[in-house]
């Protein structure tokens, strides 16, 4: 590309400027690299080389259906993209141009139910319009203690149902020694049989607590066993009824870090909760509860309490909901926030701050189905970001590193492990490895490791005095890592992190930006990234690109895509998604939000350029006269332009000057001239039509 920019100064020689062709952003108004320019703003200059042209704009998408901003998403093999807010619960699909709203996170917190005995365990009853029910219950509760200092955690689970009359029923599921299997177990009807035998791999288990009875519209068996394998693998479960029955059903949970079975309780109810009184809530203890009533109303779980099933059971005038749950200490927050998701192996994983989750990618556009995979052993509240490698799926949990392995079993700690006030903020695969960014406290320092995902730490470290990693920007085989709340962006060379650019701005404690890892993609060959603003706009906001069209060129920042409400201050920009040449962008701005996509019909109305201010310390003791502004086209379809705008002396505002169109030089000029300018800087502007830009070759000032 050969763009000119040049100035008369007396009787001076035309200086040129842009030489080589634009190379981006300055590092300052003042300083810069050979052909940068202070401010880049929608100009295509990498897909032809030496045209400049607007870039296709953003168009919001999401119309009103999308409410909050979303910094996790999933762009799934079905074809659609799941976007998770930040702000609830709340999963939106987008598939084919059309977004719905198909599943809220519960909270394990909600308010609108509160208990008024902190050491009792409640399940509410509710309609379909959340309107309380009152109906035939019964609930069981274990108490587990912890094998260590953090709770016992859910590796595994498993239910099955069976509705005709039978007097067994039967499973299996893997285990070892180390975990410990809670069975609950149980039936109703008009004639229930009570529970005879239960055998895991041919060995008796005993009771850990049960409830049975006779209510005035039906009859009821629960029981709650606990068991510790004796052997490694598969543990085959044979429940046995003293005659047949229908209604049965089994739940099964395997867990680790748990050790004794403390105490049980249980409660009846004929009302619109049930509760389970003076189950002592210690510290890192967790309480499983079992529930069930006869209704077809949804089983709401109290404070605190997660909720892992809720299934209707039963057979003619019979309808009976099971649901299974469990309540740990301390109280756990943030359980609705999605902190970290992506598909594996034919499930999209999502994280919340305490519990792993998973949907079948076959149940998103009919039945989203909320399993619970395992709980986080720290539990951590600041980052469950995931990577794929090796065949396992990797998930950051404060300190350590959990892991769905290649036979989807969820590990809760593998050997990764750092000491606090350390926590992971990032993670992403690099070759065979792990990489991941850390920050350390409250101080300007952060590390990225290298772990191989085995070992017991790492093979490479290096660390930044930045106030930690945010985000990993890959370039095909080439890693960048941005740290800092002030645009700093760093090489990794595999060991080590080389400073490669800073993002322009005019940072202070008050003005402070930062890269959201979800906001990061590759789109058509090309690093983009969200930049997004914490406090005081030290730079202008929307979606970045750093690259260029072939090795032959230099890697180059500007500011490429604008969100879709033009505003380019106070945005967050939570996620960026690309599949193929389209790209999707989630942001919020004041009190707007929206998923945007990168609209194949539309140039972006205006784009622009302002140049660094063109004159030295030692050209102002002679004032600058400028007589002719030119912009050369290669096309300017109709109802398309190109403006001039010109900065005397650091005024805070451009005058605009008029142009007119030589058709015959394929020209857009203006001859107004432009006197006692003693530091000029000038904005050329691309304005477009539709679909439809100029198409710049070369510009003369």
């Amino acid at each position: 590309m050969h763009i000119i920019c040049v100035y008369m100064r007396d009787n001076m020689q035309p200086t040129s400027l842009f030489e080589n062709g634009l190379n981006g952003l300055s590092n300052s108004k003042y300083s810069g690299i050979q052909g940068s320019a202070y401010r880049v703003v929608g100009v295509d200059f990498h897909s032809e080389p030496g045209i400049l042209k607007a870039h296709q704009k953003l168009t919001k998408v999401s119309g009103d259906v999308v409410t909050e901003l979303c910094k996790e998403r999933v762009a799934v093999s079905d074809g659609s993209i799941l976007w998770f807010s930040s702000e609830s619960g709340k999963v939106w699909r987008e598939l084919n141009g059309t977004f719905t709203l198909i599943h809220t996170i519960q909270r394990s917190d909600a308010d609108e139910f509160p208990i008024t005995n902190s050491t009792d365990l409640r399940m509410f009853f509710r309609d379909e319009d959340n309107q309380a029910v009152s109906v035939v219950s019964r609930i069981n509760v274990l108490t587990l203690n912890p094998s260590g200092n953090i709770p016992p955690r859910i590796v595994s689970s498993k239910r099955i149902t069976g509705i005709s009359p039978l007097n067994t029923i039967s499973t299996s599921i893997t285990a070892n020694t180390n975990n410990t299997i809670i069975i609950s177990a149980g039936s109703f009807g008009d004639e229930t049989e009570p529970i005879t035998t239960v055998l895991i791999n041919g060995n008796p288990v005993t009771t850990a607590g049960a409830s049975s009875g006779v209510s005035s519209s039906w009859e009821y068996e629960l029981s709650q066993f606990r068991y510790v394998p004796i052997t490694n693998g598969t543990q085959t479960i044979n429940v046995t009824y003293a005659g047949n029955t229908p209604n049965r059903f089994l739940y099964v949970l395997v867990l680790e870090g748990a050790n004794t079975t403390v105490s049980s309780g249980s409660g009846l109810s004929s009302g619109t909760s049930v509760v389970a009184e003076d189950i002592t809530q210690l510290v890192n203890q967790i309480h499983i509860s079992f529930c069930l009533s006869r209704t077809d109303a949804k089983h709401v779980p109290d404070s605190g309490q997660i909720n892992l099933l809720s299934d209707s059971i039963g057979q003619d005038q019979w309808n009976g909901r099971v649901s299974v749950g469990y309540k740990k200490a301390p109280a756990i927050t943030n359980e609705v926030i999605t902190q970290g998701a992506m598909e594996f192996d034919g499930d999209v994983y999502y994280a919340v701050q305490s519990v792993l989750y998973k949907c079948p990618v076959v149940n998103l556009d009919t039945n989203f189905t909320s399993e619970v995979v395992g709980l986080f052993a720290n539990q951590s509240g600041n980052s469950h970001t995931m990577a794929l490698q090796n065949l396992q799926l990797f998930i950051a949990d404060g300190q350590i590193i959990a892991k769905v392995d290649e036979d989807k079993s969820f590990v809760a700690e593998t050997n990764f492990n750092l000491k606090a006030p350390e926590v992971i903020t990032t993670i992403q695969d690099m070759d065979i490895d792990i990489l991941v960014g850390t920050v350390v406290g409250d101080q300007n320092k952060g590390r990225v490791l290298r772990w191989d995902t085995e070992s017991e730490s790492w093979y490479a470290e290096d660390t930044i005095e930045e106030r930690g990693v945010n985000a990993f920007i890959r370039d095909d085989n080439f890693t960048y890592v941005q740290a800092g709340d002030f645009g700093k962006i760093f090489f990794y060379n595999g060991e080590q992190l080389i400073p490669s650019l800073n993002i322009p701005g005019e940072y202070s404690p008050t003005k402070r930006v930062t890269i959201n890892q979800s906001s990061v993609t590759t789109l058509l060959g090309i690093p983009r990234f969200g930049l997004s603003n914490l406090e005081g706009n030290p730079q202008l906001q929307g979606v970045y690109s750093f690259g260029s069209y072939s090795k032959d060129y230099p890697k180059v920042l500007d500011l490429s895509f604008p969100i879709s409400n033009g505003e380019m201050e106070g945005v967050t920009i939570g996620g960026v998604v690309s599949k193929g040449a389209d790209m999707w962008v989630s942001w919020k701005q004041g009190t707007s939000v929206g998923i945007d996509k990168l609209d194949y019909s539309a140039k972006l109305p205006v784009s622009y350029i302002e140049t660094m201010v063109l004159t030295n310390g030692i050209s102002r003791t002679n004032l600058v006269a400028i007589s002719k502004f030119f912009a050369n086209y290669n096309s300017l379809p109709t109802g398309t332009n190109v403006n001039f705008g010109i900065k005397k002396a650091y005024e805070s505002d451009y005058t605009n000057l008029g142009v007119i169109n030589d058709t015959k030089r394929l020209q857009v000029r203006s001859e107004e001239l432009q006197t006692s300018i003693a530091a000029p800087q000038v904005k050329i502007s691309l304005i477009s039509s539709g679909n439809q830009s100029p198409m710049i070759e070369s510009i003369i000032v």
